[in-house]
């Protein structure tokens, strides 16, 4: 019998995944799949005037201070992607050598509360 687990990036939650599918396996069962659910993509790095360029396009001036802000935010953005990474890799070893397929859910720019936003996901998790 197989079951699917659905996780996030987060240590603790992980740890959960790992005892939790250790423990179905002790019955017997194994997973078919593993969503990693809300993973944190890495923003490209963009130098400050391609950032300028892209705003006034939009028409939108941006102050420098509003342009080191949006620098800070990607890069924190870079941080938590290269953290939950590391996180995904002890998620790839646990389940190394078997048939599980890791799937990943990416953040979405808003939350699922409609069919709008479930199909989002499911076309995420049903990408061929």
């Amino acid at each position: 019998m197989a079951y699917v687990l659905v996780t996030s990036p987060a240590p603790a939650a992980i740890d959960e995944v790992r005892y939790f599918a250790a423990r179905l396996k002790e019955q017997g069962m194994r997973p078919d799949a593993i969503v990693i659910n809300r993973l944190q993509l890495a923003p490209e790095k963009a130098d400050s005037a391609a950032v300028l360029a892209a705003a006034r396009e939009l028409g939108v001036d941006l102050s420098p201070d509003t342009l080191d802000a949006i620098q800070r935010a990607a890069e924190d953005d870079r941080v938590r992607a290269r953290f939950e990474s590391s996180q995904l890799a002890v998620l790839q070893a646990a389940f190394a050598g078997g048939s599980t397929e890791l799937v990943r859910v990416p953040v979405l720019s808003s939350d699922v509360h409609d069919v709008r936003g479930l199909s989002s996901v499911a076309a995420t998790l049903f990408a061929v």
